[in-house]
C-alpha cells in the first residue's frame, strides 16, 4: 500500500512547514507488513511560488488590488446575485486626470507611490461587500454590491459614493515633502440582474466616464442606453 499527501509539519526550531508525505508499505515474502518507509519533501517554497503566481494572475502587483481578471470574475458574481437577491449593483470607472503629466513631471517612482495612497483611499470610501480594482495605469473599478431594489435610490446610493470619491481624491498627496494636486472622472454604470454581461457593463461605466471627462472633469456621469434615451 502507499499513500501521500501535505501536512504541516514542525522543524526543530519549532518553525512550522509544509511538509510533502510518502508513506509506502513494506512486505516480507509472506505478504506480512514488517515496517514502513516514509519520505518527507518540504514544499513551502513551491507552494509559495504558487501562491506568488496566483496572485500575479489575479491581483495589481503594485496596489494588490483585485485586476481586471478577477474584477469581471466579481462582476459574473455580482449580477448573479442581484437575480438572486431582488438587488442593484454598481459599476464606477474612475481615472485620474492628468495623471500622466504629474507622473511625467515627478519621475514614475512618485507616480507609483500615489497610485498606491490612491488605491487605499478608495478602499476607504466603499465596504466590504464592494470591490476596488486596479485596471492598469490610472484606471480604477469600484463594484458597488446590494444597493437596494428600487432603481433610483441604488443610483442616488451610486453616485453619493463617487461624489465621496471625488472628494477624496481631491484632498492633497503628500510624497517625499511634495504635494500632489489630484482630480479624477466617474463614469457610473448600473447592473440590474443577471443578464448584465460584465464587459458591457465595464465598457458602458468607461463611456460615462469619458463623457465626464468631456464635461469638464472632476466630474460624475452615468450612463444612459442611447437606444432608450433616443
Amino acid at each position: 500500500g502507499h499513500w501521500e499527501g501535505e501536512i504541516w509539519n514542525r522543524r526543530k526550531n519549532g518553525e512550522v512547514f509544509l511538509d510533502w508525505l510518502s508513506i509506502t508499505v513494506v512486505k516480507n515474502v509472506q505478504g506480512q507488513v514488517t515496517h514502513y518507509v516514509s519520505v518527507h519533501t518540504d514544499i513551502t517554497l513551491r507552494k509559495r511560488t504558487e501562491e506568488d503566481i496566483r496572485k500575479l494572475a489575479f491581483f495589481d502587483p503594485l496596489t494588490n488590488l483585485p485586476n481586471r481578471r478577477l474584477l469581471l470574475d466579481r462582476l459574473q458574481q455580482m449580477c448573479a446575485a442581484c437575480d438572486r437577491n431582488s438587488q442593484l449593483a454598481a459599476v464606477l470607472f474612475i481615472d485620474l486626470d492628468r495623471f500622466k503629466l504629474l507622473n511625467d513631471t515627478h519621475g514614475h517612482d512618485q507616480g507609483d507611490e500615489l497610485l498606491i495612497q490612491v488605491a487605499q483611499r478608495l478602499q476607504a470610501c466603499v465596504r466590504e461587500v464592494d470591490t476596488v480594482a486596479r485596471l492598469g495605469g490610472d484606471e480604477f473599478v469600484v463594484a458597488l454590491a446590494q444597493l437596494g431594489d428600487a432603481p433610483a435610490q441604488a443610483q442616488a446610493s451610486a453616485m453619493r459614493v463617487a461624489q465621496k470619491i471625488l472628494q477624496t481624491l481631491s484632498e492633497p498627496f503628500v510624497l517625499n515633502a511634495v504635494t500632489w494636486s489630484l482630480s479624477g472622472s466617474i463614469g457610473v454604470a448600473m447592473i440590474s440582474d443577471a443578464k448584465t454581461v460584465p464587459e458591457e457593463v465595464l465598457k458602458h461605466a468607461d463611456e460615462a466616464m469619458y463623457a465626464a471627462k468631456a464635461a469638464g472633469r472632476h466630474a460624475v456621469q452615468v450612463w444612459t442606453d442611447p437606444v432608450l434615451s433616443a
